[in-house]
């Protein structure tokens, strides 16, 4: 089978410093947990945007995502991102996980639940680094 041309390796290394990144762990794409983790992060672009934040997403077998907001345009990763990414922060195919990843490109808190909105953005504003970031923007 061929890897569609609008595919993208999940490269992590290539969002150091620059994103923070969920990496959501379902077992089949119609997971009720999955299905309720992008309820909860939906009309949150805004948020998601401030705080630097991508998305990727790994379902049965070899099926991932990425996007960069929720409910914003999804595109595959390439043939074996997905495994990559179980291997990465091994995560086996059965059972449901959120990851955050900080800009510096290690794992800062995971979940087997559903992460709401509030926890998530409670954790990321309380990061040394994001903190420099919003006294920046107040020009504080």
């Amino acid at each position: 089978m061929a890897t569609p041309s609008d595919s993208v390796h999940a490269n992590l290394s290539q969002h150091e410093w620059e994103h923070r990144l969920l990496v959501v762990f379902a077992p089949a794409a119609d997971h009720e947990n999955l299905a309720r983790q992008f309820e909860m992060w939906e009309g949150h672009a805004d948020g998601f945007a401030e705080r630097k934040l991508r998305i990727y997403t790994v379902t049965e077998g070899d099926a991932g995502q990425f996007r960069k907001q929720p409910g914003g345009d999804v595109r595959p990763l390439t043939r074996g991102s997905a495994q990559e990414l179980r291997d990465r922060f091994d995560v086996a195919t059965d059972p449901f996980a959120v990851i955050l990843v900080g800009l510096d490109g290690t794992e800062k808190r995971r979940e087997t639940v559903p992460l709401s909105i509030d926890d998530l953005f409670r954790t990321i504003d309380a990061m040394p680094m994001r903190r420099a970031e919003m006294q920046q923007d107040g020009g504080g």
